[in-house]
């Protein structure tokens, strides 16, 4: 055989073995390019890109459907929640299954990538941070504020009976753009709303309502009340 004929056979045979490489480790190929679209999802929904999105769409879905699901991503917009992950976490199933398979020789291909990518996703999925989604400290400096607000007022003897005319300084107190319907009203025991948010503070039309009793609750604008 010619040194021309040679070449092109063992260009032949290295692309075979190359083609039979790439066949038995199917499934972890499969599973690397998986990694794309779900690293996508988690960057468009963790930055807030999806959120955005869905908030363009406002005049052409009906009311409720809309509110419902900005609240979900509104929740759920940050890296430690389980909306920008779960490309991630699916990815996780299909290799542990893929590799219970493979341990019963019912698909091709080595376990030891398959487990790779198991331990890199448990370890990424992991580092989480001690922050919280914007939406979610913004509800709960909201509550906590309004709490506050009502503990100082029972310690005040006069703001005990009747509650201010005006929302007073005081410390560790955020003046934030609530509604005041129970600016001097009297505390006679029948319940009241106090402190409410206006709307459109909060994602998915929600809002808090202080009560003359001291509970703090959530409802949604697009109910009846």
């Amino acid at each position: 055989m010619s040194e021309a004929g040679k070449e092109k056979a063992e260009r032949k045979t290295f692309s075979e073995r190359c083609k039979e490489s790439f066949l038995n480790h199917l499934p972890f190929w499969i599973l690397l390019y998986s990694f794309i679209p779900a690293m996508f999802w988690f960057g468009i929904f963790s930055n807030g890109t999806l959120l955005r999105w869905w908030k363009s769409l406002k005049p052409y879905l009906p009311e409720k459907f809309y509110y419902v699901r900005e609240e979900f991503i509104a929740l759920n917009s940050h890296n430690n929640e389980f909306g920008p992950r779960i490309g991630l976490y699916l990815i996780i199933i299909a290799a542990v299954i893929l590799w219970f398979l493979r341990r019963r020789k019912k698909v091709k291909g080595k376990v030891y990538p398959l487990m790779f990518i198991v331990l890199a996703l448990f370890i990424s999925n992991s580092s989480r941070c001690l922050c919280i989604g914007k939406e979610r400290s913004r509800r709960g400096r909201c509550k906590g504020n309004m709490t506050y607000f009502y503990e100082e007022c029972q310690k005040n003897p006069e703001w005990k009976k009747r509650f201010p005319e005006k929302l007073p300084e005081l410390e560790h107190f955020e003046k934030l753009k609530w509604n005041y319907p129970g600016a001097g009203k009297e505390n006679t025991g029948k319940r009241f709303p106090v402190l409410e948010d206006p709307p459109g503070v909060h994602a998915g039309a929600a809002r808090h309502r202080l009560w003359s009793d001291g509970t703090v609750e959530v409802y949604y604008s697009y109910h009846n009340q």
